[in-house]
């Protein structure tokens, strides 16, 4: 079953098994609130072995994100950009740049105010990414700066290839460890993602003016990032890509 974020408040089922969501929600309480449509009123004691998996699933990458984003650039009042991209960017620290279990956060994000004495939340244990340790790949961060400071030496690059340019790099960026796997696209769509919510890059919409307007007579963006301190200037990085520069 597909459906808009009217979904959000209008399914109230206590069989739904699972929920996807493909990009992020557009907001921390409606995160919450998509999450809230898994298995309503059911307790965990109360589950059975052939139950569904009750899971809640974000799938967030550049392409989904710059989907976001343009939609925000065509709304027609700058205050309403501005306080959605404001509500935007706490969904993306808490997706990429977790600080402990995601149900202990969304507990005390949610916990209601007028409860004196809280109970202390517990950590999930193996239900969230963060209690599963799926952090990703580590990365060199020195040459992270310095592809970087190549990647937008002549300014803002799009999204699209910041990513290919750190994956061309990924000798240097994701050094090889004794039985870690080799790096893969999804981790540099996942680098660039943790950049873009810890604000060390900015994001900058670029009308597309080859391709015109869209069937609806909006117009078609393009998502570009830079810097967003000063650029380092370093040399060109020295890692093992398929191109040494872009022409």
């Amino acid at each position: 079953l597909s459906g808009t974020s009217a979904m959000e408040l209008g399914l109230n089922c206590p069989v739904v098994g699972a929920a996807a969501s493909y990009g992020p929600p557009a907001s921390m309480p409606a995160l919450s609130q998509i999450l809230g449509r898994v298995a309503r009123g059911l307790k965990e004691e109360d589950q059975e072995e052939d139950d569904p998996p009750f899971a809640f699933l974000v799938s967030v990458n550049v392409a989904s994100l710059s989907f976001l984003y343009a939609r925000i650039e065509r709304c027609e009042f700058e205050a309403n950009r501005r306080r959605q991209l404001r509500d935007l960017l706490p969904v993306l620290r808490f997706l990429f740049l977790p600080r402990e279990c995601y149900h202990v956060q969304l507990e005390g994000l949610f916990s209601s105010p007028f409860v004196d004495e809280a109970e202390e939340t517990v950590p999930c244990g193996s239900k969230c990414p963060f209690c599963r340790h799926e952090f990703g790949l580590p990365v060199k961060r020195a040459e992270v700066v310095r592809v970087l400071d190549f990647c937008f030496r002549r300014g803002s690059e799009e999204a699209r290839e910041v990513v290919r340019f750190l994956y061309d790099c990924r000798d240097g960026v994701w050094p090889k460890q004794k039985g870690q796997r080799s790096p893969q696209l999804k981790d540099a769509e996942r680098l660039v993602l943790q950049l873009v919510a810890a604000e060390i890059v900015e994001v900058e919409m670029v009308e597309m003016k080859k391709s015109g307007e869209r069937p609806d007579g909006s117009a078609s963006y393009s998502i570009h990032l830079h810097w967003a301190l000063a650029p380092l200037l370093t040399p060109v990085p020295a890692a093992g890509g398929r191109r040494s520069a872009r022409k």
